[in-house]
């Protein structure tokens, strides 16, 4: 017998079952998400990955210089990968997360080979950093939305992980500098982990408690964010004991519930408290620049976000069944009595657009976003408010009931979610659509889309989102790429138009 060819022989067969072995793994891989979102939702997430990363290649060519706050942003993460964390811009205003997490990516990119042969270098390359925010927006993003499907049934008819991703007031910040997606991404993650099931609710609050303290060194106002989290915990070990099922606000309960279960509220105890001992080191909650974000009491801010989520999302919501309860809640509904509470809100709202709406300079200065023209061309108009009255009415209705109908949350956490909405929206001064991202990121996660028919139509409630998604965000992008100008005071250098 030649042994040689029998060797040879051998080490084929080995190769062709390991190469059968992968292939098999491969497919394993994809089985599980595929099985969770199927297959008509993991089609549009490649279709979402790929053409967010021909963008990205195209806003990379394109946008060779820092884009509005890039500017501090990139500065002060190619500080740190020179290793100077002892400097700091006192133009920014937020905590250092983020470049703390661009370090390390850029470190990987380096180890990699890809980008240079020096940290220092390799951070001078835009792209580098740019792209830690696609890979959040593209990849993790996702991924966090498929784990809560994953870990609860409630979410699994809810949506789609590429429409949490593809939400139009996040997805333009895939391609540049900015805090918003890493914020984001931490702030679900703390919420993740609050739904998560398991035995031990120590232990699950401690560790939601620990991911709400990092998200912290993203923006401080997601401390709010990880109390919704502690009091999604709360109700969660409520509802294990049968206590929950009501469909009442009882907020006294509910307190003598969290008192009943102090100890999973120690660990978010102590992250406020830390958080106090900042404010008051800090001298306050902003970080730098602080005469340009004093704090105020916007009401008017809850309007433009109410109208925002309603706007992005109806494809969710909307049916011919929704506008006829919304009519019969505001005028036929208790024999019309309903049509005198409508009055008053509608008062009410009227009266917050006059007495609590802020023109910020920013606001009135800087053309280079959409809320600039949107003040100008339609919120400033002194007869529009009057017109959008009802919308806004509408529009927060609409949040609330859609809420209310949601399997994941009851009537105690729905409060908690707005008044969460609130007090992170109210305090600020100026117009800017990236404050609403978390609330409609959770108003998403937790809104089921309705099954009931929209002028005699049956739509794919998923698909249909997907695509009016994804319409906007092209908008957006070829606004963002194409609509170029300049400004008198800073000749040769392109402006371009963002959110």
């Amino acid at each position: 017998m030649n042994f040689k060819y029998v060797r040879s022989f051998e080490r084929s067969r080995i190769s062709v079952e390991f190469t059968r072995a992968n292939t098999f793994n491969s497919y394993r891989i994809l089985e599980e998400p595929i099985a969770v979102m199927g297959l008509k939702g993991f089609l549009p997430l490649c279709l979402f990955i790929c053409s967010s990363a021909f963008i990205f290649s195209v806003v990379q060519n394109n946008v060779t210089s820092p884009f509005i706050d890039e500017i501090f942003h990139l500065r002060q993460c190619q500080k740190y990968c020179q290793y100077k964390f002892q400097e700091w811009d006192n133009k920014i205003t937020t905590p250092p997360g983020l470049y703390a997490i661009a370090f390390i990516w850029a470190n990987l990119m380096k180890c990699f080979g890809t980008a240079g042969a020096k940290l220092d270098e390799v951070c001078q390359q835009y792209w580098v950093l740019r792209s830690v925010n696609l890979l959040g927006g593209t990849l993790v993003i996702p991924w966090i939305a498929w784990q809560l499907q994953k870990n609860s049934a409630l979410f699994r008819q809810n949506y789609w992980p590429v429409n949490i991703a593809a939400i139009p007031l996040l997805f333009p910040y895939y391609f540049i500098f900015y805090t918003d997606v890493w914020s984001t991404i931490l702030s679900i993650s703390c919420v993740l982990v609050a739904l998560t099931r398991t035995s031990r609710p120590l232990l699950l609050s401690t560790a939601s408690a620990f991911v709400g303290l990092v998200s912290l060194t993203l923006r401080q106002t997601n401390i709010l964010w990880a109390g919704f989290a502690m009091c999604l915990i709360i109700e969660k070990e409520e509802a294990k004991e049968g206590r929950n099922n009501g469909r009442g606000i009882n907020l006294i309960q509910f307190a003598l519930s969290a008192l009943k279960q102090w100890k999973i509220c120690c660990p978010f105890a102590i992250i406020l408290a830390l958080f106090a001992v900042f404010i008051k080191a800090n001298g306050g909650i902003t970080l730098g620049d602080s005469e340009n974000h004093v704090i105020t009491i916007h009401l008017a801010q809850v309007l433009y976000s109410s109208l925002f989520i309603a706007s992005l999302t109806w494809p969710t919501w909307l049916s011919t069944d929704h506008l006829k309860n919304y009519l019969k809640y505001t005028i036929t509904g208790n024999q019309f009595k309903n049509l005198i509470g409508t009055m008053a809100s509608f008062y009410l709202i009227k009266y917050i657009i006059d007495h609590y709406s802020i023109a910020h300079p920013f606001l009135l200065a800087d053309n280079r976003h959409i809320t600039f023209y949107l003040w100008k061309r339609v919120f400033s108009i002194k007869n529009s408010f009057y017109l959008m009255v009802p919308v806004y009415h509408f529009s927060i209705w609409t949040i609330i009931t859609t809420l209310l109908n949601s399997k994941g949350l009851t009537p105690v956490t729905v409060f908690v979610y707005l008044a969460v909405s609130c007090l992170g929206l109210i305090p600020s001064p100026l117009f800017e659509p990236r404050y609403y991202i978390i609330p409609l990121v959770i108003f998403r996660i937790f809104a089921c889309p309705t099954d009931k028919k929209l002028l005699g139509f049956t739509f794919q409630r998923h698909l249909l989102e997907f695509i009016w998604q994804m319409y906007i965000n092209f908008i957006l992008m070829a606004l963002f790429l194409l609509r170029e100008f300049e400004w008198e005071s800073e000749p040769g250098k392109i402006q371009r138009i963002i959110w």
